[in-house]
């Protein structure tokens, strides 16, 4: 595995501003940041007058959805401009959680625990709020992330248990579960889609710490990833071409973890650290 330190850029602080985020957006303590996805330079926080976290680009455009609120009180979702400007509320979107976007960016999907075994969804405009079930002979209490294979057609929903995934035929009407993947894990936690049947995701199987694995949703086999040498936490995005990356991770061995993103080739093992903050969250992926 080769690893690469760079030189880290200065943060800038500031309200939103004219400045365009780069391809990475990311949560530095609650406060709404971004990075190049190239170097690690161009570091700067765009918004801090709410905490933010777990924003995600729509497909092939410029806005992007984000989780918005004060500490210790409700957030509700917030359509941005891709300089950080507020569009507008998603309707009936407080209390909801962890948005993503389906794989065509015409819908936005999102979870609340108080919709138990269902999700909320909207128009890409942030309207037309309606919640859809997902049905599944396993049992679960609610959803606590979900992602989109490329073509849409499928989902894979992480449940309360962090145990497992729920795979999901995607209709109009809801999410049809045929398969709960994967199996004899531990811990597992964010997951994005390399293919149409295969996924990248944080999980612990044997390890004491979490690792990049990859599961075949379709035969439900698993292949170790890594990352050598970096311990990793539960979030993870990918670039468009789903050939790197990026990860919240802290060196393994040093003496007080400082969780800053990571790029990481799933070609060559490239290891490219991108920011040093200590608590550098919720990564997306301009796509």
């Amino acid at each position: 595995m080769k690893l690469v330190l760079i030189l880290l850029a200065t943060t800038l602080y500031g309200a939103a501003s004219a400045a365009e985020f780069e391809d990475i957006i990311y949560s530095e303590s609650g406060k709404l940041c971004t990075v190049a996805s190239t170097a690690g330079t161009g570091i700067r926080c765009l918004r801090e007058d709410f905490e933010f976290g777990s924003p995600a680009w729509q497909p092939g455009g410029h806005t992007l959805v984000v989780e918005a609120g004060v500490h210790d009180g409700l957030h509700k979702l917030l359509l941005l401009s891709s300089s950080g400007e507020t569009i507008r509320s998603l309707s009936e979107s407080s209390g909801f959680s962890r948005p993503a976007w389906s794989s065509d960016g015409k819908t936005i999907y999102a979870v609340s625990y108080a919709l138990g075994q269902a999700v909320g969804r909207w128009s890409a405009e942030g309207k037309n709020f309606n919640s859809v079930p997902v049905n599944s002979s396993e049992p679960f209490r609610y959803v606590q992330m979900l992602a989109f294979s490329p073509n849409g057609e499928r989902a894979a929903l992480l449940v309360d248990d962090f145990k497992k995934m729920l795979i999901a035929q995607v209709s109009n009407s809801g999410f049809d579960v045929e398969r709960v993947l994967p199996k004899q894990f531990s811990y597992v936690a964010q997951a994005a889609w390399l293919d149409d049947t295969r996924l990248l995701f944080v999980g612990k199987q044997d390890s004491p710490h979490a690792e990049l694995w990859e599961l075949n949703t379709q035969t439900g086999a698993v292949k170790a990833r890594g990352i050598n040498g970096l311990w990793i936490r539960d979030f993870l995005a990918l670039s468009p071409d789903r050939t790197t990356a990026v990860v919240c991770g802290s060196a393994v061995g040093a003496k007080q973890p400082r969780w800053g993103l990571w790029s990481y080739s799933l070609q060559n093992s490239l290891l490219v650290q991108l920011t040093n903050g200590i608590e550098d969250v919720t990564p997306a992926w301009r796509q």
